[in-house]
C-alpha cells in the first residue's frame, strides 16, 4: 500500500519493511532488526543463546499473521529446512507474541522487539534474515528534498 502511494505520488516518502524493487524509489536503510525465536521461562531453549531454525521443527509457534511479511518468510524458512511449522497463533502485533509466549502457549518468532525478563527472553536464529525497515521516495519527486531531510533527521 504505501509502495503504490508513493509511486503514485499521493505521498513524499514512506517506511515499509524490506527493500523494495522498483527501479524510480530511492531507498534507505532506517533500521534492520534480527529475528528470533521468543521462549518462556523453563522451555528447553531457555538456557541456550542461539538454535538452528531446524529446532523449531515441532514446536508450537506464535507468529505474526498472513498480513505481515515475515509470515511467508517463516513459512518459506521452514520449508527449506524440511519441515512444515506448526503454528498455533497468528496475531497483528507484537504484544500479542510477547503475552501468549509468557502464557506459554508456544514460542514466538518476531523481530527482536522486547527486552529480555525473567519469564520471556530471545533467543538467536541461526542465520535467520533480519527485519529491515526502509524509507522509500520517488527519485524524481518534487518533495525529495524534503524526503532526503526527513531521512537524515532519523538517521
Amino acid at each position: 500500500m504505501i509502495i503504490k502511494q508513493v509511486l503514485n505520488e499521493e505521498i513524499g516518502c514512506g517506511f515499509v519493511i524490506g527493500r523494495p524493487d522498483a527501479n524510480n524509489l530511492k531507498a534507505k536503510l532506517i533500521k534492520s532488526v534480527n529475528i528470533v525465536a521468543y521462549v518462556y521461562s523453563g522451555h528447553k531453549f531457555w538456557d541456550r543463546n542461539e538454535i538452528d531454525l531446524k529446532d523449531i521443527a515441532g514446536e508450537r509457534l506464535v507468529v505474526m499473521n498472513e498480513r505481515h511479511y515475515i509470515y511467508q518468510d517463516i513459512l518459506n524458512a521452514c520449508s527449506l529446512n524440511g519441515f512444515a511449522p506448526d503454528i498455533v497463533a497468528r496475531v497483528a502485533e507484537g504484544e500479542s507474541i510477547k503475552n501468549l509466549v509468557k502464557n506459554k502457549i508456544g514460542i514466538g518468532i518476531a523481530p527482536r522487539f522486547f527486552e529480555d525478563d525473567d519469564k520471556i527472553k530471545a533467543i538467536n536464529i541461526k542465520d535467520a534474515q533480519s527485519w529491515d525497515v526502509y524509507a522509500i521516495y520517488r527519485h524524481d519527486s518534487i518533495d525529495k528534498d524534503l524526503a532526503k531531510k526527513l531521512i537524515s533527521c532519523i538517521l
